[in-house]
This record gives C-alpha cells, sequence and structure tokens, in this order.
C-alpha cells in the first residue's frame, strides 16, 4: 500500500504541475476528491473532516427530497471512496436536523425538528452505531397543548444528553403561544431523566449560542427578560446556579474552557475575546479594535485554540484600514495569539493579495504549527472565492506556509474544516458551488496535501530568473529577469503582502522598493512554469 500511495503522490504532483490553475496548489496536493462527483449536492452546513489510522472521514448535513441526514463518507489515504452512509432517515418526515454530536464510543445522536403543522413542530433525538444502526428514538412533544422547537444537543460526562429546546403552547392549529426555554436530560439510553423550565424573570428566558459541556455540567450564556445576561450552571442532576454579574455583556459566539477550569468566550461582533472563572467574573479582556467600513456589520472570530500552556491563539476575518473604493475595504486573516493573562505575543494578518476579502473559517493547532482553513476573493472584481490555508509557526507567528486553489471556473471554493497527520500531511474538506448565481448548490471537496508550503521548489525555468540587486535599498529599484514572469509579491515574514506587481512584459518586471522597515522579505515570482520564492534582503 505505501508503495501504491508514493506512487500516486508523484502522479498527482506531476499532473498538477501541468494543469491546475492555482500555484500553490502545485505544490503538495496529492488528491482531490468531490462528493458526490460531477453532480451537485444541496448541503445546509460545511462539512467537517477527521481520522482514524489510516481512514479519513468528512460528515456534515445533506439535503435529500424530503428530508435531511448525516452523510459521512469514508476515504482511504489513496483517495478511494470506502463507504458512504446516511443517518437520520428513520422516524423522521420533513425534518431540518439542528444539531449532532458523537460521543467517546462513536455513538451519533441526532437533533431534529420536525414540522407537524405549518406553526408547529416538534423535536425528535435519535441515536446511531457508527455501523449505521438506529439504537433508539426520542420525540418531544406533548399533543395537543405544547411543541417544542428544538435548538442545541450537548453530551454531558459520555453519560447523558442536555436538549434545550423552546416549548409553546398551542392556542389553536394557526397560533403558537409565546415559549419559554426548556432543558431536558437524557440518558445515554434514551431515558428522559428530567425537564426543566427556566423563569426568565430569574433563570433565563433565552439561550445564546455560547454554551459547553465541562465535566458534569453546562455552562450556558443567555439573557433574563429585561436584557440582563446571566451565566447559568446547571449539573447531571438538575442542580441550577444563576450568575447573574456577569463581567462579559458583549454578544457571546462561542465558550471554551480552559486546562486550568475557566471559560474563554469570543464574541461575534468584532475581535474581542475574555477569560472568565467559572462563575462568570472577569480575569482579563481584549478587545483588538475595528476599521469596519459601512457595509460590513462586523469583524468575526471563527476559531479558539487553548495551547497546552495555556496561550490562547485566535483566528478569523478583520478588516483592515486600506479603503479601496465606496465600496469595498480590504478584510484579513487576522491571528493572534495571546499568553496566560492575556497580553498578546504575536499577532500574524495576512493578505493575499491589495485588494481581497481573505475570510478565516476553522484552525487547529499540531505539531508546533498553527493551520488556519477558509477562503479568498478578489473584492474589486467580483471574482470567485478560492479555498485559503496559512501554517503559521505556533511560537514565532511566522508565517511558514500558503495553499490556495482555484477551480478555474465561476465557482465559490471555501474550506471549512482541517486535520493534520503526525507527518504534517493535511486533509482539508470544503464546499464547492459550481455557479455562484445559484447560491444553494454545493458540493463537497476533500483534497489530500503532502505539506502546506510557501511555495513550490524552482520549476522548469526557475533556475534561470535572476534578481538584482540583492541586498537592495528602500527606495530603489528591484530587478527581476527571466522568462515567463507574470507577477510578483513582496511578502513579510508574517505573511503580510507588502508589495505586488502583475506583469509589464515577459521577460523583466522592475519595481521600486516601498518598505518602511529593513529587514529579510520573502520575493514569490510567477512564471508561466511555476512559483519560484526567494529570500530578498532590505537595508
Amino acid at each position: 500500500m505505501k508503495t501504491l500511495f508514493l506512487l500516486k503522490l508523484t502522479l498527482a504532483f506531476l499532473f498538477f504541475i501541468g494543469i491546475t490553475s492555482s500555484v500553490d496548489a502545485q505544490n503538495t496536493m496529492v488528491w482531490s476528491s468531490d462528493l458526490p462527483p460531477n453532480d451537485p449536492a444541496y448541503v445546509f452546513n460545511s462539512p467537517t473532516v477527521r481520522y482514524k489510522g489510516d481512514t479519513i472521514e468528512v460528515f456534515g448535513i445533506k439535503k435529500t427530497e424530503n428530508k435531511n441526514v448525516v452523510y459521512i463518507v469514508q476515504y482511504n489515504l489513496e483517495g478511494d471512496t470506502i463507504s458512504t452512509m446516511e443517518f437520520g432517515k428513520d422516524s423522521v418526515i420533513n425534518n431540518d436536523i439542528v444539531d449532532y454530536n458523537f460521543d467517546v464510543f462513536n455513538n451519533l445522536y441526532i437533533l431534529n425538528s420536525e414540522e407537524v403543522t405549518e406553526y408547529e413542530r416538534k423535536g425528535i433525538i435519535q441515536k446511531y452505531s457508527l455501523d449505521g444502526q438506529l439504537q433508539w428514538v426520542q420525540q418531544m412533544q406533548n399533543p395537543p397543548d405544547s411543541a417544542y422547537q428544538p435548538y442545541r444537543l450537548e453530551i454531558i460526562n459520555d453519560t447523558c444528553l442536555f436538549v434545550i429546546s423552546g416549548k409553546y403552547g398551542i392556542l389553536d392549529s394557526d397560533f403558537l403561544e409565546p415559549g419559554l426555554d426548556v432543558l431536558m436530560a437524557f440518558h445515554t439510553n434514551g431515558n428522559l431523566l428530567w425537564e426543566r423550565t427556566f423563569n426568565p424573570y430569574t433563570e433565563i428566558s433565552t439561550f445564546g449560542t455560547g454554551m459547553v459541556a465541562h465535566q458534569n455540567n453546562l455552562y450556558a450564556f443567555g439573557t433574563r427578560w429585561g436584557g440582563e445576561r446571566v451565566l447559568i450552571n446547571i449539573d447531571i442532576h438538575n442542580s441550577l446556579t444563576v450568575h447573574a454579574d456577569i463581567g462579559v455583556q458583549y454578544p457571546i459566539l462561542n465558550v471554551q474552557t480552559t486546562p486550568d477550569n475557566h471559560l474563554m468566550l469570543y464574541s461575534n461582533i468584532n475581535y474581542r475575546i475574555a477569560k472568565l472563572n467559572l462563575d462568570g467574573s472577569l480575569v482579563w479582556q481584549h478587545d483588538y479594535g475595528t476599521n469596519l467600513p459601512p457595509n460590513v456589520l462586523s469583524d468575526k472570530i471563527r476559531g479558539l485554540i487553548i495551547d497546552p500552556d495555556g496561550n490562547t491563539i485566535i483566528s478569523g476575518v478583520h478588516h483592515d484600514s486600506t479603503i479601496v473604493n465606496s465600496i469595498f475595504r480590504n478584510s484579513d486573516i487576522l491571528t493572534i495569539k495571546y499568553d496566560s493573562n492575556g497580553n498578546i505575543l504575536w499577532e500574524n494578518r495576512y493578505e493575499y493579495g491589495e485588494i481581497n476579502g481573505d475570510y478565516a473559517n476553522c484552525m487547529i493547532l499540531k505539531n508546533g504549527s498553527i493551520y488556519v482553513g477558509g477562503r479568498t476573493q478578489i473584492l474589486e472584481f467580483g471574482q470567485d472565492r478560492d479555498y485559503m490555508v496559512l501554517k503559521i509557526n505556533a511560537e514565532s507567528g511566522e508565517l511558514t506556509g500558503t495553499y490556495c486553489y482555484d477551480t478555474l471556473e465561476n465557482n465559490d471554493e471555501e474550506v471549512t474544516s482541517l486535520a493534520v497527520f503526525d507527518d504534517n500531511s493535511v486533509v482539508l474538506t470544503g464546499t464547492i458551488n459550481p455557479n455562484i448565481n445559484s447560491p444553494t448548490e454545493y458540493f463537497w471537496n476533500t483534497q489530500l496535501l503532502s505539506d502546506i508550503i510557501l511555495s513550490s521548489e524552482n520549476m522548469e525555468g526557475g533556475a534561470d530568473i535572476s534578481v538584482f540587486p540583492n541586498p537592495i535599498a528602500r527606495g530603489n529599484t528591484l530587478t527581476i529577469n527571466g522568462d515567463g514572469i507574470q507577477s510578483m509579491r513582496i511578502i513579510s515574514t508574517t505573511g503580510q503582502v507588502i508589495q505586488q506587481k502583475q506583469m509589464l512584459s515577459n521577460s523583466m518586471l522592475s519595481i521600486p522598493i516601498e518598505i518602511n522597515y529593513p529587514g529579510m522579505y520573502l520575493l514569490q515570482i510567477q512564471t508561466t512554469s511555476g512559483a519560484i520564492t526567494k529570500k530578498i534582503i532590505v537595508q
């Protein structure tokens, strides 16, 4: 198998050098697989990827004729499809899957919202083993006086399921009485343990998106009637504690626990992050600030990692101060590392080009590097979105690799999940829209990369490229000579594109160096034969 894998890797490398539109993608792609091939799947959510041994698994929610299902496809390391399975078709009609989760035994729990009438829905929970066998089904409904709209499913200590729903009184077939949030606890064998309806005045009226399971407890942020923000802590025995005087008042997108038993949370408005004690009291918080243009609602943090030393790393989309025109303003992938006390250790701002919308969706930490996946788009010209992956040194914040992939069609590509093997090979998955004029049609695309690097080695013709003078003084003109030159970019060691220029001729390109700070920079030259990266010293 290993020999076959190496052979396929070599063939794939040579193949993509010849035909792939993305120069960065030529470096490292081993294989690429679409699901389903040549036929769009109508996917509601973004796929996730993980690996177990020699098996790569991609899963997400896919719409079928009148039902939503959790779809799982497995690949081997050579890119061959091992299996495809659909979960959730049993005991539901006209359903939407609102949440799903795996336990440590890889059992799958699915939370459905099923239409009863035009105005009424009920909640259905299903448990499946990973071989596709339905273990049990539970319905959340008490006809004829109430209906449930489920919101979220959490697994607590691998023994208990917490399901949060809105409970609505049914006054008649066309009207629902305003509801209250309710929490149901189920044993993993399907038995209902207890149900709790929250008092909206003294406990909580609306759950937000920020909640996390920790040990035997659920920690959840929300609001009371009147708008007061609260943190509740409820355990598997239905013991509730309400913390009303929490230190953060802005909307909360996500919450994670830290190794030292704190809550780390971030906002879905701007670059705001905070560390709290388990009782909601503030330890530290930081607001990075914003340069939002008038047509954009917010910057967004899209991922948060706590490393083994207690440092916090965030990444997402942040608009810089460059105003392109009255409509567009650059957005960059901004990655920041904080120490355990909230001090910034480093920041890495990456922009693919001068007029680009760069956006992070996912982030992982592996082998001393941070991998950030998302998309890039040239805004001013309305071009489609392309896959983008960054590799950043977790200690220094230095950019050590980039990967960009474009199918050369009028497609939107977007990385939604990453996994990294011990040998630094990367498997990514995301969505491709084959027609940006039909925004609901997506299929999944999964790729295996041998690594994420800054550029390919010198390809055919690359050895004949000359750059002078080097070192070069600020303000002087840098000249690049060689065949088939198309463009150049000067990139800082933190990943920012400092200068770039398109082809004026196919044999020589000159550019005055407009760099404020001396140091080492990366010069990336794109030619008709590939990409070449050279180091230049600016004095």
